[in-house]
């Protein structure tokens, strides 16, 4: 039977250095493990706390914001910025904040901001086209809703604003397309019928803008828009 080794004086000279060796190298990897272990727990730590400060500030931001203290409520969400620049929801909130603050230049920018931080976001795109009508800023409101619609293809707000545009714009065609697009899922809808209707008389096809201003008012019989079309299509 082997003897078993119950001290390291038992041990030869070889083996001495090479179990000291493979002690050292074992207290080595020991505290580098709990280095590690210390960082990670430090980090998320840290990580922890800044949730709890981003939640609560969301929390009171909303709450001044239902009250509303819309000024209160950016200064909230602005006291965060600095270390979230790129966090979306951050950013979403301020473009809304400061679109309810009249500062529409402020708001387009947040919402920029978003838009690239979340590349396939149709809200940040949806929500970009309000302080982008409300500084009449056209050219650009149709990139947006063109950009909608490349991320989804029957949205039906951006079809329906798209067909609007292009009927203002006297694009009757253009206009028509849309608004065959959003008739296809929407058959009762009013915007798509009472445009169809509008733009085919506009377009001389007087039977056609008949058809579609009769579906309107079975559904709004008092409509004026639809009368007044129907009457010049007879």
């Amino acid at each position: 039977m082997k003897k078993v080794f119950r001290n390291i004086s038992n041990l030869s000279d070889g083996f001495k250095v090479e179990f000291i060796n493979k002690n050292r190298i074992s207290k080595k990897k020991n505290h580098f493990v709990r280095s590690i272990l210390l960082i990670l727990f430090i980090s998320n730590f840290v990580v922890a706390q800044e949730i709890t400060a981003e939640l609560e500030t969301f929390k009171k931001s909303i709450a001044e914001e239902t009250k509303l203290n819309y000024g209160k409520a950016v200064e909230l969400m602005e006291s965060i910025y600095t270390k979230n620049k790129d966090d979306y929801l951050i950013n979403f909130r301020l473009g809304w904040l400061k679109f309810q603050t009249k500062q529409y230049a402020e708001s387009i920018k947040y919402y920029n901001i978003a838009i690239k931080i979340s590349e396939n976001s149709v809200e940040a795109l949806l929500a970009i086209t309000y302080p982008l009508e409300k500084l009449s800023k056209w050219d650009e409101l149709v990139d947006a809703y063109d950009s909608i619609l490349e991320k989804n293809e029957e949205n039906y707000a951006a079809t329906k604003q798209l067909g609007i545009i292009y009927f203002n714009r006297k694009n009757y065609r253009k206009s028509k397309g849309y608004f065959e697009d959003l008739i296809i899922n929407y058959p009762s809808d009013y915007y798509a019928n009472i445009y169809l209707g509008w733009n085919y008389l506009n377009l001389g096809s007087k039977s056609n803008a008949e058809n579609y201003f009769s579906t309107v008012l079975l559904f709004y019989p008092d409509d004026e828009s639809a009368m007044d079309g129907l009457k010049l299509s007879r």
